[in-house]
């Protein structure tokens, strides 16, 4: 999409340096000299459309790039951080579109079925190109397998956890709001009311807000819509001013305090911003 949000055709991005001739990711511990600009700092031997994918701008998607760790032997800036920031200062959203960041390896599991806590992979220090640029831009995830029959190599990976338990760690540790699934967890028929109920979470677009009011000591907030930021402002009184109640990130819900000014309120209102 141009910044006029219209489709393109040739999008700045498919003329920049990065995007040329193939298509590129920012890969596992390789890299050149700092002294180069730093989005020549990429992979060019990964021709996968996934790590790049400058088609999806044709298709009206958004554009994202492979991105790992990268390192080299300057620990400090971390070499992956300083391509990072350069990534996210040139496709600045203003004069060339946004560019999310994605990976390959999402996986959850649980010491036993239905038992927490879950386990998520990509872990945060691993993650960190992405889990660091919440709010700056997007972080998309593919499947490291299928949970429901996973490859030889990766049935740890995914132990007693469902596709479902993969979406929630990808929203709530990444703020991801997109998971490429494998067909065979789609088409499993255990797993998709719970996979319908997270389509009908980040795909929703009336925002709703309830008052659970399970004990006088135990209230809780919940939407139904996902941001990156969502504000919760409260008034005892609509003939009193709100005032800010909270600002969370990642979730769907919020337990009130149980002081005594806190159980006073009665009026909710929320906003979210992208």
């Amino acid at each position: 999409m141009n910044k006029d949000g219209k489709k393109c055709e040739s999008c700045a991005e498919s003329d920049h340096e990065i995007f040329n001739l193939s298509h590129y990711s920012v890969y596992r511990s390789w890299a050149r000299s700092r002294s180069e600009p730093a989005w020549l700092l990429v992979n060019r031997r990964d021709m996968d459309l996934r790590s790049c994918r400058r088609r999806s701008c044709h298709n009206g998607y958004p554009d994202d790039t492979g991105f790992w760790p990268i390192t080299d032997n300057q620990a400090s800036p971390s070499l992956w951080d300083t391509v990072r920031q350069a990534i996210l200062a040139e496709f600045n959203g203003v004069d060339k579109p946004s560019v999310g960041f994605w990976m390959e390896n999402l996986a959850t599991s649980r010491p036993a079925e239905g038992q927490d806590p879950i386990t998520g992979k990509p872990a945060t220090n691993f993650g960190a190109p992405l889990y660091n640029s919440q709010g700056e831009t997007w972080a998309n995830f593919q499947d490291l397998t299928p949970w429901s029959a996973p490859f030889p190599h990766h049935v740890s990976a995914v132990s007693n956890s469902t596709a479902a338990d993969g979406i929630s760690y990808a929203f709530s540790t990444y703020g991801s709001t997109y998971v490429e699934l494998y067909v065979q967890d789609i088409d499993k028929v255990s797993y998709q009311n719970e996979l319908r109920e997270w389509s009908r979470r980040l795909t929703s677009t009336e925002l709703q807000l309830g008052l659970i009011d399970m004990t006088s000591t135990n209230r809780v907030l919940q939407w139904n819509r996902t941001a990156p930021v969502t504000e919760i402002d409260a008034t005892p009184s609509l003939m009193q001013p709100f005032d800010r109640l909270l600002s969370v990130t990642n979730r769907f819900q919020h337990n009130l305090p149980t002081d005594s000014a806190s159980n006073t309120f009665r009026f909710f209102r929320v906003q979210q911003t992208q």
